[in-house]
C-alpha cells in the first residue's frame, strides 16, 4: 500500500474536501459553513497519498450557544479503497488527539443507517451510541436513521461552580504539541504502509490458522469425536508448548499445525516476496519452537502426534482419520 500522509488542513484544501464530502456522503454529515472555512476554531486533519487529498477529519460546533462550546461534532471521510485498513482509525485518533489537546470535552458523531463500517470505527474508538432519530436523513431517494454517538475526552475536574477554561482556538495551538502528535500518527502510517503483504491464498490460510479454535483444530476435534475419542483436553496448560489436544492419562499431545504457520515440508509454501527477512525470522522461530516442544513432551515420556493442514483436505483425510485412530488407541505401534 502507497504510504497515506496526515497535515492539518487549511483554508486552500476547501474544494478537495467539499468534493471528497459529496462523494462519501454515507459516512460524513457536514455543514457548507464547515467545508468551505475549515480552518474554523477546530482543528481539521487532511490525509494525502501522492499528494492527492484522500481523506480528512474534521470537527464543527456542535450547538450555537456558547455554553456548549466544550463540545464538537466530528466528521471523517476517507476515499473507498483505503477503508477497512487501518488508515481511517489513524486519521480520527489523530483528530480526537488533536482536540483533546484544545480543551474539547466531548465530541458527538453523526452516522447514516445503514453503515457497519462507520460503526464499526467509532466502536472501535471507544464511542458510546447515544441514540437514534428515525427517518432524519433524505438520501438515495429514501429516509434513512441516523446515529448519534458520543465520546469523552476528558473529565471535568473543576470544582462544583468553577467554568472551566475556554477552548483554545486552532490557531493558537502550541505548534511542537501539534506536530508531535502528527508525527506520532505518520509514523504509525508508514509502519502500516510497510506491514508485510501477501496473495489472497496465503491470506486465506492464515486467516484460518493464526489462533486456537482454528478450522483445522474443529475438524480433527470432530474426527476423535466420531471415533468414540472423546475425553482429551484443549491447549492443556500442564503439558509443555500446550499441545492443542491432550489426552492427559494416555500422555498423548497431538499439534494441529497450518502449512503456512509451520512451514509444512509436503506443502512447502513460498515465503512472501515482500519483506523477506521479516517472514524468514517469523519462520525459523516457528519451527524451532515447534521442535523444542516436541523434545520437552517425548522426554517427559509423552507420545506427540502432529497434524498438518493439508492432511485435513480431500482423499487425505481418510488417512489422517485412521492415524489418529491407530495412534491414540494403540500408542506403541503408531507410524506417523
Amino acid at each position: 500500500m502507497k504510504p497515506v500522509t496526515l497535515r492539518r488542513a487549511t483554508c486552500t484544501d476547501a474544494p478537495a474536501v467539499q468534493a471528497l464530502h459529496a462523494a462519501c456522503a454515507d459516512i460524513a454529515l457536514l455543514d457548507n459553513e464547515t467545508l468551505w472555512n475549515i480552518e474554523t476554531a477546530y482543528c481539521g486533519v487532511v490525509a494525502e497519498r501522492d499528494g492527492v487529498v484522500v481523506g480528512f477529519a474534521c470537527a464543527q460546533p456542535c450547538l450555537p450557544e456558547s455554553a456548549c462550546g466544550w463540545n464538537a461534532e466530528t466528521s471523517i471521510c476517507l476515499v473507498r479503497p483505503l477503508r477497512r485498513k487501518g488508515v481511517g482509525a489513524i486519521l480520527y485518533k489523530t483528530l480526537l488527539d488533536l482536540l483533546k489537546c484544545q480543551g474539547v470535552r466531548r465530541v458527538y458523531s453523526r452516522i447514516v443507517l445503514p453503515n457497519a463500517a462507520a460503526k464499526n470505527l467509532h466502536e472501535a474508538l471507544h464511542f458510546k451510541q447515544e441514540w437514534v432519530q428515525k427517518k432524519a436523513c433524505w438520501q438515495g431517494e429514501r429516509w434513512h436513521d441516523v446515529l448519534w454517538c458520543s465520546k469523552q475526552l476528558a473529565v471535568q475536574s473543576e470544582a462544583k461552580g468553577t467554568k472551566p477554561a475556554a477552548v483554545v482556538p486552532a490557531s493558537e495551538l502550541e505548534p511542537a504539541a501539534v506536530d508531535a502528535i502528527l508525527a506520532s500518527a505518520n509514523e504509525k502510517l508508514e509502519r502500516l504502509a510497510n506491514k508485510p503483504r501477501v496473495n489472497s491464498a496465503t491470506h486465506k490460510s492464515m486467516q484460518g490458522n493464526k489462533s486456537s479454535n482454528t478450522k483445522p483444530e474443529l475438524i480433527v476435534r470432530k474426527l476423535l469425536r466420531e471415533m468414540g475419542l472423546g475425553g482429551y483436553r484443549l491447549h492443556w496448560k500442564a503439558a509443555p508448548g500446550r499441545p492443542d489436544i491432550v489426552y492427559p492419562g494416555r500422555k498423548i499431545a497431538i499439534f494441529v499445525h497450518g502449512c503456512f504457520w509451520h512451514r509444512c515440508p509436503e506443502c512447502a509454501l513460498p515465503t512472501p516476496r515482500s519483506n523477506v527477512e521479516f517472514w524468514e525470522a517469523k519462520f525459523k522461530r516457528n519451527v524451532e519452537r515447534d521442535a523444542q516442544n516436541v523434545a520437552e513432551l517425548e522426554a517427559a515420556g509423552w507420545t506427540v502426534l502432529t497434524v498438518w493442514e493439508h492432511q485435513l483436505k480431500g482423499e487425505a483425510l481418510q488417512a489422517t482419520r485412521d492415524y489418529l485412530y491407530e495412534a491414540i488407541t494403540f500408542p506403541r505401534n503408531a507410524k506417523a
